[in-house]
């Protein structure tokens, strides 16, 4: 999953960065100055990042207990955050993080990932001010999927059209990047797109679910080659 890769950006290169009250100063993406390196992504929205990933797996398990104390910390990782990125962007991530908290406390499971994977694509636009190791339109796919394959589960497979389209034209962009030409993973994550867009086609909600969670695993795939890329400069 995303988390991981970027836990791993933290790894071998965020050693010298703090998670405490004063973190660095961080650019946003139209602020002019220096290009940031693949290694200026602050801890605290690495650590915002994977905690909203928990907040959505341990609804999913019915953790409630656990899953209310993620958004806990959540709340603290994007406190941290806040001060440096668009104030909009934030106060959309609190909404989204109070509206996991709610059916967290109500006990509803799709409600609490749908409001998690929310705010994971909140999180995904505080990235686009950072050059991190995986490009952010690969955290992208991850959460717009997610979102397909929720709304699979939910039975509701027309509410899957508009995050595909965003898919789609998601994965025409990222492709393009000469790491990912002719690669494997590319070619296999084309072909599971596919696939999803068929279940999406035929409206059928099983199969939609079904093929959207291959697809995340295909978006692992993509996260990988970058990943790899990384440690072989």
């Amino acid at each position: 999953m995303m988390k991981i890769a970027l836990l791993v950006g933290v790894l071998f290169g965020l050693g010298h960065l703090a998670f405490a009250s004063q973190p660095e100063q961080a650019r946003p993406a139209d602020h002019p100055g220096r290009p940031a390196s693949s290694t200026d992504v602050p801890g605290p929205l690495v650590l915002l990042e994977s905690v909203a990933e928990d907040i959505g797996d341990e609804a999913a398990k019915g953790n409630w207990s656990k899953a209310a104390t993620l958004v806990d910390k959540a709340s603290k990782n994007l406190s941290a955050v806040g001060p440096r990125v668009n104030n909009a962007i934030v106060e959309r991530a609190r909404g989204h993080l109070a509206e996991a908290k709610k059916a967290i406390e109500g006990r509803r499971s799709l409600e609490a990932q749908l409001a998690a994977n929310e705010l994971s694509a909140d999180v995904v636009e505080i990235f686009n001010g950072y050059h991190p190791i995986v490009p952010v339109d690969v955290m992208r796919l991850d959460v717009l999927l997610r979102r397909v394959q929720l709304e699979g589960l939910a039975n509701a497979p027309e509410r899957a059209t508009a995050p595909l389209d965003q898919a789609r034209a998601t994965w025409t962009r990222l492709r393009a990047q000469p790491l990912l030409r002719e690669t494997p993973a590319a070619r296999s994550f084309e072909h599971q797109l596919r696939q999803v867009e068929k279940a999406a086609s035929r409206g059928d909600p099983k199969s939609l679910a079904q093929t959207a969670e291959a697809a995340l695993e295909g978006v692992d795939a993509l996260e990988h080659v970058f990943e790899s890329a990384h440690r072989s400069e």
